[in-house]
């Protein structure tokens, strides 16, 4: 009788547990938020993109400089004006090129050899006549 007892009681309880689990949905659906993934990527792409227009920009304006030094010219600034058209393309809109004082009267020579060494639209600005 004791046996009998210690079988119903183990059949009980172990029915006392399956139960509760059949009723658990075991369809286990991971799935992340695509818009905040989205926007991370999203982010991560505009960092990238500025970084590049910034380096784009830098290296245009060392390449000026160079040209600008080989003929004795020292700017006070050079600012670059880019444009970004698609994923892969930068266009250079213009360089705008400030002298000083040594340079008057020469800003059309500045002009001629930078675009004719960097293929761009130049504007020299003379700082004296501003």
């Amino acid at each position: 009788m004791d046996r009998i007892i210690k079988i119903v009681l183990s059949g009980f309880l172990i029915c006392a547990v399956i139960m509760p689990l059949k009723n658990i949905d075991w369809n286990f659906e991971f799935s992340l938020e695509d818009g905040h993934i989205n926007a991370d990527v999203s982010d991560a792409e505009n960092i990238v993109e500025e970084q590049t227009l910034t380096l784009a920009r830098h290296k245009i304006e060392m390449l000026a400089l160079q040209v600008l030094e080989k003929k004795s010219v020292i700017p006070q600034k050079i600012e670059v004006f880019t444009d970004k058209e698609s994923v892969t393309s930068i266009s250079i809109i213009t360089i705008e090129v400030t002298v000083g004082a040594e340079c008057l009267g020469r800003e059309q020579e500045i002009k001629d050899i930078l675009e004719k060494e960097l293929a761009v639209d130049v504007t020299v600005i003379n700082a004296e006549r501003t």
